[in-house]
């Protein structure tokens, strides 16, 4: 008998919540992640270009691109997305800091972030953002052949 305790090495069946539909479910699962509440993403932006992303997409169609692909990605798992353009941004200290920095140059728009963590910057990658959501317990559904 192993009497090792080690979370990774020890395989218990646990259950699990996940959401469908607006709806925590249970599923019975070997070391899955639990999505607690949904994620929220934000996408810092203006509608001037910036200069270092001459022939990306604007910020704003890099919102809308993301908030597609995520519902593609995770069906039926909520998540929560801003817009947070960076010329008038809310009355909030945390967002004013981060609009602070992205005008001083330290990052460049658009600025993608998973609750507060940083996940792409100027041409966001997509594969970066779906490992920050997976790490919240989010589980992308399988494309089905055309």
């Amino acid at each position: 008998m192993n009497t090792k305790t080690d979370f990774y090495t020890k395989k218990l069946p646990i259950s699990v919540y996940y959401w469908q539909g607006g709806v925590p479910k249970r599923q019975e699962g070997k070391g899955a992640l639990i999505m607690k509440k949904p994620v929220m993403l934000s996408v810092y932006g203006a509608e001037t270009m910036c200069a270092s992303c001459v022939n990306m997409p604007a910020a704003k169609d890099t919102y809308e691109w993301l908030e597609a692909a995520l519902k593609r990605k995770y069906p039926g798992q909520p998540f929560k997305m801003a817009y947070i353009d960076i010329d008038e941004p809310p009355n909030d200290e945390h967002i004013k800091n981060l609009v602070q920095k992205i005008r001083d140059d330290e990052y460049f728009y658009p600025l993608v972030l998973v609750e507060d963590k940083i996940v792409g910057e100027g041409n966001p990658r997509l594969q970066d953002i779906y490992i920050e959501m997976e790490k919240h317990g989010y589980t992308a559904v399988k494309e089905k052949n055309r």
